[in-house]
């Protein structure tokens, strides 16, 4: 199995007291390999409920969801950071417009020294997206216009002049330079049947959330993925799997469907268990005073645990271990000389 990538989901809550600079920087000093931040730029306490976190002031009848914006964020994260890859996760498409996600992307790689992680989605929430001044979108628009996102990212990154006519996303002559010194990988949030689709065809990684792909369900969206893979002429394992889990150590506490919890052991089976069906990376996260503790009482056993001869577990129900590109894996352009590809289409993408 190829090495396990682990990062670290840091609030984009801005409240008193939240200070997610400085807890990306003590992630870099305990060896994660990169951060993450959610996007999600409307101050909706519905929003921080179905990710983990608190709306806040705690009981007031008012309650709110103050963040940050997330390229903002990352950016002021990369630049107080010397090693350690910064990831939206994931980068609402309808919020913006694919050719500024283009340049910010590219600026940002190039500033960090190669450390950008793209990660995108056709959009969550439909009230965020209203509230931000967007359409109103169906999720086959949603999956429409992811499918354009990437395909306009990818022949911007790449190409001198892109002219490109999608049924979400336009562009005429563009040019964009400067071109990325070295390729960005794209990550996909998505767990329904187009983003699947989409994510194998033209994504170097595909990054599912716990709570709308449990691992019961995580044989057969990544069979979906693989295929699309081959389908496009790619390999099976051309997209590295990468589950994005709350976790929370505590070991009176038993893991849910939304978040994994336990003492330390507990925890670090449950990863293993889950790399048997797939993963080669996780996204844990995790509160700012359990980041600490899971570098150093998690991670190494887990680390250790996978590097002992493992058994598959298919006999028992389980999913053999996937063995998946390096990150990152691949970075070639989808054409535009012809129409938009067919993307994926998805409930919830």
């Amino acid at each position: 199995m190829n090495s396990l990538l682990v990062g670290v989901g840091i609030a984009d809550r801005a409240a008193p007291g939240d200070d997610p600079v400085a807890d990306a920087v003590t992630a870099e000093a305990l060896g994660y390999d990169f951060v993450s931040a959610f996007d999600h730029p409307v101050a909706d306490p519905a929003i921080a409920e179905a990710v983990g976190y608190d709306p806040v002031p705690a009981g007031h009848p008012r309650q709110t969801y103050p963040t940050y914006e997330t390229w903002t964020l990352l950016t002021w994260i990369a630049a107080r950071t010397s090693r350690i890859a910064v990831m939206p996760r994931v980068l609402g498409v309808p919020f913006r417009r694919p050719v500024l996600v283009a340049k910010a992307a590219e600026s940002l790689q190039r500033l960090s020294d190669g450390r950008l992680i793209l990660g995108l989605g056709a959009g969550y929430r439909d009230t965020e997206i209203r509230a931000a001044g967007a359409p109103a979108l169906t999720p086959r628009a949603k999956a429409d216009g992811l499918a354009d996102a990437i395909a306009i990212t990818r022949a911007a990154w790449t190409l001198p002049a892109v002219s490109y006519h999608g049924d979400a996303y336009s562009v005429d002559d563009l040019d964009l330079e400067p071109k990325p010194a070295q390729p960005i990988p794209i990550w996909l949030g998505a767990v329904g049947p187009r983003g699947l689709a989409l994510a194998g065809r033209a994504a170097d990684g595909w990054i599912p959330f716990l709570r709308f792909a449990g691992p019961d369900r995580i044989p057969q969206l990544l069979d979906q993925v693989r295929a699309a893979s081959v389908a496009a002429g790619r390999p099976a394992d051309a997209v590295r799997a990468v589950y994005s889990v709350p976790v929370r150590l505590d070991p009176a506490a038993r893991s849910t469907g939304e978040v994994i919890t336990g003492s330390a052991a507990d925890i670090t089976e449950q990863l293993q268990g889950f790399t048997e069906l797939g993963f080669t990376g996780f996204d844990l996260i995790a509160g700012r005073d359990q980041i600490r503790a899971l570098a150093e009482d998690v991670l190494p056993a887990l680390k250790t645990a996978l590097q002992q001869p493992q058994q598959s577990r298919s006999a028992g129900g389980g999913w053999p271990t996937a063995r998946l590109g390096p990150w990152p894996c691949h970075a070639t352009a989808i054409s535009t000389t012809s129409p938009a590809p067919e993307p994926a289409r998805a409930g919830r993408s």
